[in-house]
């Protein structure tokens, strides 16, 4: 028998940033009442990064899209990600700084008059 020089391994508990934005993405639909709802493209930059767009959709409104933010990663690693929303660039090193930067971009007042306005928009359709 080979003698096994691997190390023990142990998972660690983390949440992707990939599933942070949908579980964000379900309470916006949620908080809306469905009249917006919200989707996470993902896909590989041209660098090899892995990429995650969180857009808003206005289904009343023609399905108009609204690209909230961007987040890109390595492909391998989560942490550090990249996060640019509201024309500013963030950095987060682990998961609790990544909330920190969703809860300021979804709070600022760029994302709550866009947010109001689709959603004032669409139910007056």
């Amino acid at each position: 028998m080979a003698e096994d020089l691997w190390p023990d391994f142990e998972a660690q508990k983390i949440i992707s940033p990939k599933t942070i934005l949908h579980e964000q993405s379900s309470i916006l639909t949620t908080k809306t009442k469905n009249v917006l709802a919200s989707e996470v493209i993902s896909g590989v930059t041209t660098k090899g990064l892995a990429v995650h767009q969180l857009r808003i959709l206005a289904p009343a409104l023609n399905n108009y899209k609204y690209n909230l933010l961007q987040l890109t990663h390595d492909p391998i690693f989560f942490y550090p990600c990249q996060i640019t929303g509201n024309s500013t660039m963030y950095e987060a090193q682990n998961e609790e700084q990544l909330f920190e930067v969703l809860r300021k971009i979804f709070n600022s007042d760029e994302t709550k008059k866009i947010v109001t306005s689709l959603y004032s928009q669409s139910l007056a359709e």
